[in-house]
């Protein structure tokens, strides 16, 4: 199925999705923002002018050896805004076959992608805007990123 998921299959994922989180989509539309044939975001807009990311995740997600990707950026989404960094809350995450789905809340502003910055200076900031908020928070080991 990752290989070869269309606007139908991607339909049925949003309606997945939106049940596990117990949200009510009846008239949607899905619009693809970036991705290819393993792993795909899209934007889905709902009749009420709600909006929400859906992510596909095709790739290996689950390996043995591999820590548990939902949980992960879950915990570290939630540790960002703790420290008033915006990003998205995980509302669903399900597995269906061999693809991976999070559904998140959707926030308004330009994607990353689109700001025109060169990539030195894009991890410079990255690193100066983190570096203060998290510098001394105890990061557990079950998220994958502590010691």
């Amino acid at each position: 199925m990752a290989g070869d998921r269309d606007s139908g299959q991607t339909s049925e994922l949003v309606q997945l999705a939106a049940k596990a989180a117990g949200v009510t989509i009846k008239h949607f539309d899905a619009r693809l923002v970036s991705g290819g044939t393993i792993n795909r975001t899209s934007i889905v807009r709902v009749e009420d002018g709600s909006q929400y990311v859906l992510q596909e995740y095709g790739w290996p997600f689950s390996e043995p050896d591999d820590l548990d990707r939902f949980e992960k950026e879950a915990w570290l989404s939630d540790l960002v805004r703790t420290r008033g960094i915006p990003a998205p809350r995980q509302l669903s995450r399900l597995t269906v076959e061999d693809v991976a789905v999070v559904l998140r809340e959707f926030l308004p502003g330009q994607p990353l992608g689109d700001v025109p910055i060169t990539c030195a200076s894009a991890w410079r900031s990255a690193g100066e805007m983190l570096a203060k908020p998290v510098a001394n928070y105890d990061l557990p080991r079950c998220a994958g990123v502590g010691a």
